[in-house]
């Protein structure tokens, strides 16, 4: 390096907190000395060598004759770092999650950003293959964000850089039990003090030495909670902190949460048969929607209809409120081409099953509708319309039942519902079993059932998800061959979809179902095996 370039690194430290990291300390200190002169490690009481590791390593080693925990681990360090004459202070975590790599990232931001709080977001590959703390982690994000005033993408990220200016002025406890809650309420008490925040795309992934992660769900949980509440109470829950924060997150996320959360309703709208019955018809009909026709065919193309049918029953399968017909069938598609290889968004092998489930699809880059993998429907303007209105069909769905009801009130007192019951009952509480119902097949039936044919993926059979998904849960089957209208093959495989096929093709609404030819049912057969 130039001497400019290495007057400028003179001001800069790197803080890593470390307990028990004795097998990938030595490796992250001498990578991250390539980047910056001044390294404190912050030796938490380790028992294990830690600081032993590093002997023969230009870094300052601070030792704590005892585990105080990360928030007394990391104010020690900034200390440490401020009396060198340190003016911005890097933090990445010991457990070889972080790259000492993405260090000049960080530098480069802070060249254009000198008085921000600069954050490494994680990038989705990694919270891909940590798929138990992904959900945690960004819901942590959304309330952490609302306290703070504005969108931060990765919160619980300890990849950071801190300016002096901060550092000189923010005041918070860092006792033990402080830990994980420490790094969360640096965020929010950052913008009160004026400061923004920056991010920057870090790699993260598992170290081949790492220790199981110190995170612990329900203490820490409910100590950021508490926190954040506290927070959130002071500031008077902030409707523009709440608006900042939506306004930056993923589009599909939030409303996902809401559909939720707005189940807990039914405490207060309680229950009647009408409800329970609009609730139940609601979820076979939309169900039927998505497995008959979203799937088997406008993704599969197994049997044939009229222009007319195809856009009633595309408009049938936005009310159950998973995109349009377009979007939906693209995603499936692209789904078999690589089926359970990393290029597949959602394979439980790869990604995990929270986000094969579930996370997936509240991905913002994931709301693209990949026009090229269905380009025999989208020349169809009024399916591409569809797809460019799903929300408000969405809307106006909600609306209809919420008018349904208020009507029942007023016309049929003896069925005991109203318009905010029948909302809740017809509209969320279906549409979120609706959801889960569906989401089994690329989360579970790729996990847990039978194989009958060797299909080079994980595709499974399982009878009680077919009875659930009205035949879908016959996976195997489908992924030996795709283009059958029929995915229960035999006789005792229970397939409520292609029954209700039958019945349209007897209406002469569909015709030219495609049947599974005998020699198909014969080739690449296996033992079957429960897993």
């Amino acid at each position: 390096m130039n001497k400019d370039s290495e007057t400028d690194l003179n001001h800069y430290a790197l803080v890593i907190p470390a307990y028990n990291e004795a097998p990938t300390i030595r490796d992250i200190a001498r990578r991250a000395l390539c980047f910056l002169p001044h390294v404190i490690i912050v030796d938490d009481g380790s028992t294990d060598g830690t600081s032993q590791a590093l002997e023969g390593l230009p870094v300052t080693i601070l030792r704590n004759k005892k585990n105080l925990g990360k928030a007394a681990s990391l104010w020690n360090g900034f200390q440490q770092a401020l009396q060198q004459g340190a003016q911005m202070v890097v933090t990445l975590d010991g457990d070889g999650q972080h790259l000492p790599e993405d260090i000049p990232k960080f530098i480069e931001a802070a060249k254009h950003a000198p008085h921000h709080l600069i954050i490494g977001a994680r990038s989705r590959e990694w919270r891909h293959i940590h798929n138990p703390r992904v959900l945690a982690n960004r819901i942590a994000d959304f309330w952490i964000s609302w306290a703070a005033g504005d969108s931060v993408p990765d919160t619980q990220s300890g990849f950071r850089l801190y300016p002096q200016s901060l550092l000189n002025k923010i005041q918070i406890k860092h006792g033990k039990t402080r830990g994980f809650v420490f790094e969360s309420e640096v965020i929010i008490k950052a913008f009160r003090l004026g400061f923004k925040t920056v991010c920057v795309t870090t790699t993260s992934f598992l170290h081949a030495k790492a220790r199981k992660s110190y995170f612990r769900p329900i203490v820490d949980v409910w100590r950021i909670t508490r926190m954040v509440f506290v927070q959130l109470h002071v500031s008077g829950f902030s409707p523009a902190g709440l608006y900042r924060t939506l306004r930056g997150r993923d589009r599909r996320y939030f409303p996902f949460l809401v559909m939720h959360l707005m189940c807990i309703g039914t405490i207060w709208v309680g229950w009647s048969w009408t409800a329970i019955g609009l609730a139940g018809g609601f979820y076979i009909l939309r169900m039927f929607a998505i497995t008959g026709f979203y799937h088997r065919y406008f993704s599969h193309r197994s049997f044939k209809t009229s222009r007319v049918a195809q856009c009633l029953f595309g408009l049938l399968g936005t009310f159950a409120i998973q995109r349009g017909p377009l979007w939906w069938a693209a995603h499936h598609r692209i789904h078999h081409q690589y089926s359970d290889q990393k290029e597949d968004i959602h394979s439980p092998l790869h990604h995990g099953l929270y986000w094969s489930h579930m996370g997936w699809f509240t991905l913002k880059a994931n709301n693209v509708t990949h026009i090229e993998a269905v380009t025999d429907f989208a020349k169809f303007p009024e399916l591409r319309l569809l797809d460019h209105l799903d929300g408000i069909i969405s809307l106006l769905m909600a609306g209809t039942l919420y008018a349904l009801g208020i009507v029942l009130e007023r016309t049929a007192p003896q069925l005991q519902t109203n318009g905010p019951q029948m909302l809740i009952w017809g509209f969320f509480i279906s549409t979120v079993l609706l959801y889960h119902s569906t989401y089994t097949i690329n989360s579970l039936c790729h996990r847990i059932g039978t194989k009958r044919y060797e299909t080079h993926d994980e595709s499974r059979n399982s009878f009680m998800l077919a009875l659930l998904t009205f035949g879908e849960g016959w996976h195997n089957n489908h992924h030996h061959f795709p283009a059958s209208a029929r995915q229960g093959f035999y006789w005792w495989e229970i397939d409520l979809t292609y029954y209700g096929l039958l019945v349209l093709s007897e209406l002469g609404i569909i015709w030219d179902l495609r049947q599974v030819p005998e020699h198909v049912l014969k080739e690449r057969r296996l033992l079957c095996k429960e897993k």
